[in-house]
């Protein structure tokens, strides 16, 4: 079988995931850099929507990172298989498909998500 062939009868399920930096005045919140996700099935139609949050303020290409981490980690915890993902950061998906090994921080975070 292809990889682009989906077996019969395995659903297909879509991902999408957006970041949001939020840097507001310390005197009222945490910095933080919040994230969502929402989940439709292989026609389009909604699943589930899930957020989060994740402590200090990244450079946008470590936040989109880090959301795309965070949302495989709760597909895999919820056994959801078949996924595919949308993502709009060309660095991200960039550093998912590269085989280099990088041990700084953006390659560990990278290995995470592959």
């Amino acid at each position: 079988m292809a990889e682009e062939e989906v077996p019969g009868g395995v659903p297909l399920y879509y991902a999408e995931f957006w970041v949001r930096v939020y840097d507001l005045p310390s005197d009222l919140i945490t910095q933080s850099t919040g994230f969502g996700f929402v989940l439709r099935d292989e026609n389009g139609m909604f699943v589930i929507a899930g957020s989060g949050w994740h402590p200090g303020l990244r450079p946008p290409k470590f936040a989109e990172a880090v959301a795309l981490r965070h949302t495989l980690q709760w597909l895999s915890v919820q056994q959801y298989s078949n996924v595919q993902l949308e993502i709009d950061s060309k660095e991200v998906l960039f550093g998912v498909m590269s085989a280099e090994e990088d041990f700084l921080e953006w390659g560990l975070i990278m290995a995470d998500c592959k």
